[in-house]
């Protein structure tokens, strides 16, 4: 395993692209690569979206459908469950802060925070499991289950891992190569491509914070075994 050691405390400066689209009977925001956002729901439930996500929601805005990822703080209504579809899973919520990610080809996961929350396979409604703090739900893509796990945290950060987006925090924790570069590319709307298939297990770890993207290629190959060119918006990864 190995392990990026830098760690940047540097105040940030973050810019907020937002797309909001209304027919008369769905609403859909969405954010481009490279940018977040912050929404709030007419229930008053407050929703942060990750870079390249997409939140629907329709008359009933406790019913909402993610792709990408978001941070929820919904507002307690114990007559109206609020339901988030995402992906491969559905998570019941009545009032709580939790994550959930819901990216295409990537393992959908909710990370709950505070309160209580439900999770069921969309294509298994009967298979549930109730999560409490600071427990993580992964379906890992095309699996028949679903793992329960625990969210992770650095020692020098009481806040999880999983959410350290939400303070514009880049972070990865035994991350494979494949999957780090998944984040760059949402990150800093990049496009990464990997050419050696040997590269693309290998794990790291790591959180930047306000560091260019020629900061975080080198912190990544100062501790890897390859090397990478950046030609404008394309990044090429090899032995």
């Amino acid at each position: 395993m190995l392990a990026v050691a830098a760690t940047v405390v540097i105040a940030v400066v973050s810019i907020y692209l937002l797309t909001v689209k209304k027919n008369k009977s769905e609403n859909m925001v969405m954010t481009k690569p490279g940018s977040k956002s912050k929404v709030i729901l007419p229930d008053g439930s407050q929703v942060w979206l990750n870079a390249d996500s997409k939140l629907t929601y329709g008359k009933d805005n406790r019913d909402v459908t993610l792709s990408g990822e978001a941070y929820f703080d919904i507002a307690r209504d114990k007559d109206h469950p609020f339901i988030i579809h995402a992906g491969s899973i559905e998570v019941k919520v009545l009032g709580t802060i939790l994550n959930v990610r819901s990216y295409s080809n990537e393992p959908a996961e909710a990370v709950l925070i505070s309160g209580s929350i439900e999770v069921s396979l969309r294509n298994n409604p009967d298979r549930k499991i109730i999560l409490k703090p600071n427990q993580k739900i992964e379906h890992p893509f095309k699996a028949p289950e679903m793992l329960l796990t625990k969210a992770h945290f650095k020692q020098e950060d009481s806040t999880a891992t999983e959410i350290l987006w939400t303070k514009n925090k880049l972070a990865f924790d035994q991350e494979s190569l494949e999957d780090v570069a998944a984040k760059i590319e949402r990150w800093y709307n990049v496009k990464v491509t990997i050419a050696d298939e040997s590269l693309k297990k290998t794990e790291y770890s790591g959180v930047f914070e306000d560091e260019s993207l020629e900061q975080v290629m080198e912190a990544l190959r100062l501790t890897g075994d390859f090397k990478y060119s950046i030609n404008k918006k394309e990044i090429t990864i090899t032995r």
